[in-house]
């Protein structure tokens, strides 16, 4: 009935009917250069098509980061091309692949809509599925080296012991988070730990009395109104960044406008990665010494729409005034977007806007081949100068 009057109201106002994909993008027409699938096709016109850049970025300088499901993908996408990428912060997020596995002390219950029953568990009893979150809620099942094992052992995934030999992770986890029980974000750092040359590679943080947040400057305290002056953005990037260089302060203000770009991604998004919930469109933030020379580079993965949305803000724009300071491009890829419930009738987690972190879309969803994270990688890949296609290393 909605719908019908809405009709009639836009008929009498001379109004045309809008598009039937919430998601379409303003109907301005510009010329592409690639050409598209026509599932995209609803995807392609934007006032602001501006394709992804090859910049030069320092190798030995990519991190990813996020909080709470996407940190739980900031540290995903590191394990698996931890090749490319040297460093995380990890705010509240659970163990690679953990979210999938089955440990010695989880017990089976039934599949249910209730349950986490669209979840690819290949140990998982017949007709059963593992406790929802059992990672966060009961992180004293987990085994590390169960979670190794399969990074160690899986296709299309950067072999750790090789490469996460000198990577750097900051890893962080408040004391009163209820998403994230104690510990969960220990068990992150242990995993790092296996594969560090040095124990100070990797640095937890487990005393601080905040909520489920990623705290900046103005964040207060738990049950507290005053902001406590912790900035997890610039402790993130001093650890992983500046551990043997000095860090410029971040800008006090900036006008975000100059530096963020809307980036038209539909040429690394394919029609199945749209219909698991990636966006054809990212956000680029670049620094002006990065135009032509050497820069850092921050991933930070998430729900948006660059088309659409204004320009990131909250911890986004904390990252993003440290990094007009100090020579850092970050890449925000956007995904969020809606999935086909027919192809994943049992994803609830991806249907309510989460990244892909809980195996409800593909039994490889953690590897370079999972339906967000090659999108993702052919992202890294091509502003690094890399051809799409690589071997796993």
């Amino acid at each position: 009935h909605m719908r019908a009057i809405g009709k009639m109201v836009r008929r009498i106002l001379g109004n045309p009917e809008p598009p039937s994909n919430p998601s379409a993008f303003p109907v301005v027409r510009q010329p592409q250069k690639h050409q598209m699938h026509s599932q995209l096709s609803q995807h392609i016109d934007s006032t602001l098509p501006v394709e992804m850049p090859v910049l030069s970025i320092d190798r030995s300088s990519i991190l990813t980061a996020g909080c709470s499901n996407t940190a739980d993908f900031a540290h995903q996408f590191h394990i698996a091309f931890s090749s490319l990428v040297t460093g995380s912060c990890v705010f509240s997020g659970q163990p690679y692949h953990c979210a999938v596995t089955r440990f010695k002390d989880d017990y089976m219950v039934l599949k249910s809509p209730s349950t986490a029953a669209g979840i690819h568990c290949p140990a998982c009893d017949a007709n059963s599925t593992l406790i929802y979150d059992h990672c966060k809620n009961h992180p004293e099942w987990v085994d590390v080296n169960v979670l190794a094992a399969y990074a160690e052992s899986a296709a299309n995934v950067d072999d750790p012991r090789v490469h996460l030999r000198a990577a750097r992770a900051f890893v962080f986890g408040p004391t009163h988070d209820r998403c994230y029980q104690p510990p969960a974000m220990a068990n992150v750092a242990a995993l790092y730990w296996k594969y560090a040359t040095r124990s100070t590679q990797v640095k937890l943080v487990d005393d601080q009395p905040f909520p489920h947040t990623l705290p900046t400057n103005s964040t207060p305290y738990f049950n507290t109104s005053q902001p406590a002056g912790y900035d997890g953005p610039g402790r993130c990037l001093q650890h992983v960044f500046f551990h043997d260089q000095a860090m410029k302060a971040a800008a006090p203000q900036m006008d975000g406008t100059k530096y963020w770009r809307r980036i038209n991604t539909t040429v690394f998004v394919s029609a199945a990665a749209v219909s698991a919930g990636m966006r054809p469109s990212a956000w680029l933030f670049v620094p002006p010494q990065c135009d032509k020379g050497t820069c850092k580079l921050v991933i930070l993965p998430g729900g948006c729409d660059a088309f659409k949305d204004g320009i990131p803000g909250g911890s986004d724009d904390d990252f993003a005034r440290y990094g007009l300071m100090n020579g850092i491009v970050i890449l925000k890829p956007c995904q969020g977007g809606p999935i086909d419930t027919k192809r994943y009738p049992h994803n609830h987690e991806n249907r309510r806007g989460m990244v892909d972190v809980y195996g409800q879309l593909e039994a490889d969803y953690a590897t370079q081949k999972g339906s967000q994270m090659r999108p993702i990688g052919d992202m890294l890949k091509h502003l690094l100068g890399i051809g799409a296609s690589r071997l796993f290393v």
